[in-house]
């Protein structure tokens, strides 16, 4: 067993063997940062739990991946559909579903910015890691259209402390020429006011959330919200240089 695939079985995932043997490096190290560390399966079903998105008939992971958010939700809700624009993830997810044993998953390929589901038919939509990609406005009037009433809405989207650590720590510590120059655009683009939000500001965030027609019950820096007295720590640090790193929000429809 090689060493990337000691770090999955160690955290609780089952990945096959010669699929990882033939990807390519960009995606073993999406896996190395979503699946191993402190990314277990366990850590994305308590993380679900105390978010309250457990007991629910009908989720939709939207941008899912490779569906580690979509297994973790598998487990305490009755049926989930996975959507993501990228068709190798999603090739992934499904294998993963079917690895894990998992068989109230589904996962097609398409955008979320304009959602092949009928109207009013989802409890909950979990967004995690991509909303900042798309056209957030859109989406969201997307997100409320497939929603039932009072159905609940998680996201998160980065903020300048991450694109700070982006560059600092990832990309100049480490000499990743990449990262540097993609923090250093959005950076000057926010300067600018050219980078489309790919950089989200709180009050901004709050603002389309609500103008989309949804209650926001919370927004802070990931991990801090609705944890019932518990503290189930994020994957990355809350802020990077003295700014926040990433914001989540949970909304319900109004």
């Amino acid at each position: 067993m090689n060493e990337l695939m000691q770090k999955l079985y160690e955290a609780g995932w089952k990945f096959p063997e010669e699929i990882i043997s033939n990807i390519s490096e960009y995606d073993k190290n999406f896996i190395l940062m979503e699946f191993t560390g402190k990314r277990t399966y366990d850590y994305y079903i308590k993380r679900l739990d105390l978010l309250g998105f457990n007991g629910m008939n009908y989720v939709l992971d939207a941008a899912c991946g490779m569906g580690q958010w979509s297994l973790a939700l598998a487990k305490n809700n009755k049926f989930v559909e996975g959507i993501d624009i990228n068709l190798n993830r999603i090739t992934m997810a499904q294998i993963l579903s079917k690895e894990n044993n998992i068989v109230n998953c589904r996962f097609i390929n398409d955008s979320i910015e304009k959602l092949p589901y009928d109207s009013e038919v989802f409890d909950g939509i979990f967004c995690y890691g991509s909303f900042m990609f798309v056209n957030m406005p859109k989406t969201l009037l997307e997100f409320n259209r497939v929603l039932k009433k009072n159905g609940k809405l998680y996201l998160n989207a980065n903020s300048y402390g991450w694109y700070l650590h982006l560059l600092l720590d990832l990309g100049l510590k480490k000499g990743n020429l990449n990262l540097i120059n993609s923090a250093i655009k959005i950076l000057l683009r926010t300067i600018i006011g050219r980078n489309n939000n790919i950089i989200v500001r709180k009050n901004w965030l709050k603002n389309i959330i609500e103008n989309a027609g949804f209650e926001i019950n919370s927004i802070d820096v990931e991990g801090m919200i609705n944890n019932h007295g518990y503290f189930v720590e994020s994957a990355y640090p809350s802020h990077f240089y003295g700014m926040k790193s990433i914001l989540e929000v949970l909304a319900i429809k109004r």
